[in-house]
């Protein structure tokens, strides 16, 4: 059985996280990031190799297939080269095919605990004698209603926004959302009009201090969608041209 090193079983452990949380797919940066300490991701690839050789031992999905290229949407080179090294047959299937089969079958996998018992961690996937869930389904949420509300009083730093440059960036950038094309306007009608989020492309929070902003170069009106995703990168933001990306890289698959 291939034995992986410490390195090895961070990255496995954050891939099943990733499985665990439902994730759709993790990039080579953000699996670099969520280790400790972090790494290059130019080192992920060699390393979850490893970790799927494991995984077709264990009679499992190859667990890789979960991280893809931020560029590509899709993953490495290094991916479709296991199916070779292993012997797996691919049945005549593109490398395309390939992936969202695996991708597929990973979401529907109901083992991932041995893999997780296998390396000595604990995050949870229940066992097939499980009492409280006898199998694991990925499409099927529990959800316990949890008390909220309580009132907590929190000391917090807040950077001032000019309204005006609000209004500039509207003027010379419109309401049509720069990233997905989306128009509140076109969808909701009157309700819609003037509804836009303006979106610092250069976060005042990483700025620090009262700094005078170019509505044109600095600010951009994206919907409300873009820009949760904008913000939603773990470790800074996303730009425009990368929610572009995204969009353009899901557009492609249909």
């Amino acid at each position: 059985m291939t034995e992986l090193t410490e390195l090895q079983v961070k990255l496995a452990e954050q891939m099943l996280l990733s499985v665990y949380n439902r994730e759709m797919f993790v990039t080579y940066s953000e699996l670099a990031s969520r280790i400790t300490p972090p790494i290059n991701p130019r080192n992920v690839g060699k390393n979850i190799g490893q970790v799927s050789i494991l995984c077709h031992e264990l009679d499992l999905p190859l667990l890789s297939a979960k991280v893809i290229n931020k560029t590509t949407a899709t993953a490495g080179v290094g991916y479709y080269a296991l199916y070779e090294t292993l012997g797996i047959p691919t049945g005549g299937k593109t490398e395309e095919e390939l992936y969202y089969a695996e991708r597929k079958a990973i979401r529907e996998c109901q083992e991932w605990y041995r893999l997780e018992d296998y390396l000595g961690l604990t995050i949870g996937f229940p066992h097939p004698d499980d009492p409280m869930l006898s199998r694991y389904d990925p499409f099927e949420t529990v959800v316990i209603p949890q008390k909220e509300g309580k009132k907590k009083e929190y000391y917090i730093s807040k950077y001032e926004r000019n309204p005006e440059n609000r209004r500039n960036a509207i003027k010379l950038h419109g309401t049509r959302c720069m990233a997905c094309g989306f128009d509140f306007e076109a969808v909701y009608g009157k309700a819609g009009q003037n509804i836009i989020d303006v979106h610092h492309i250069r976060p005042l929070s990483d700025v620090g201090e009262e700094t005078t902003i170019n509505p044109e170069i600095d600010l951009v009106c994206v919907c409300s969608n873009c820009h949760r995703i904008i913000h939603s990168k773990k470790n800074g933001v996303y730009s425009i041209e990368d929610v572009k990306s995204m969009i353009e890289a899901m557009k492609s698959k249909d």
